[in-house]
């Protein structure tokens, strides 16, 4: 996988100026879905000790609630439930989906972009009861970033909010995780000496407050970052 620079010229105040977008290309022509899912299942399977699992029929058998597998973890949903005894405690799959229908409906997107689709596949990874979110999250960015070689740059994560009408809090836990594998808390460190790495420790865990500082000095970054960016400087209030 390979990406360029695309560059075009646009008029402004009668004159024209060169712009530089970097917008992802791809050029390598091997690159294509098969090749895509092989990488996904060689990383999972043969580096990582994953067992494969292979793809359920699109009819959900034994499942009423929905009228196609639309979703790679249906095949798991006895486990979830508590229904089933997993056979592996890892596992990697790709699932065959199709959405016609229900909450996620692609019907009315079709042909309007290049990425909604009625059939597609979902590639997914699996612990039942062996990783948890910190190794998930650090598998999923070392295959992005070193096996698909997606610039750090142009990656974004997510994470749970939290819902007040189901009384569920905030995933800070994850969103820390998430700080910890990027974008600042390994900079620190580095940068930082004989300093300890960071734990994600909060409240009374972080005994020294030494994750508290870390955190800390990383918002601080972030913020002073943003302002730069646009044009504020720290002498300005």
């Amino acid at each position: 996988m390979v990406y360029q620079n695309c560059r075009r010229l646009l008029p402004v105040n009668n004159k024209t100026r060169r712009i530089e977008r970097g917008i992802s290309k791809y050029i390598q022509q091997n690159v294509s879905s098969k090749v895509i899912r092989q990488r996904f299942l060689d990383y999972f399977i043969k580096e990582n000790d994953h067992n494969f699992i292979k793809s359920s029929p699109v009819v959900p058998y034994c499942d009423p609630t929905v009228a196609f597998v639309n979703a790679g973890m249906n095949q798991f949903k006895g486990i979830f439930l508590g229904r089933q005894t997993p056979q592996y405690n890892k596992v990697a799959n790709y699932q065959k989906c199709i959405r016609v229908g229900g909450k996620h409906n692609d019907l009315n997107a079709i042909g309007k972009d290049g990425y909604h689709h009625t059939f597609f596949e979902m590639l997914g990874n699996w612990s039942f009861g062996d990783y948890f979110k910190a190794e998930a999250c650090k598998l999923a960015w070392e295959l992005l970033t070193n096996v698909y070689k997606v610039p750090k740059s142009r990656l974004y994560v997510t994470y749970f909010k939290g819902d007040e009408k189901l009384g569920l809090g905030e995933d800070l836990e994850i969103k820390d995780i998430w700080r910890a594998i990027g974008y600042l808390m390994n900079a620190i460190h580095k940068n930082s000496n004989k300093l300890p790495k960071y734990g994600g420790k909060f409240g009374e865990s972080d005994w020294n407050t030494l994750d508290t500082s870390y955190r800390i000095l990383a918002d601080h970054t972030r913020m002073i970052t943003a302002c730069l960016a646009d044009g504020m400087i720290p002498e300005q209030k």
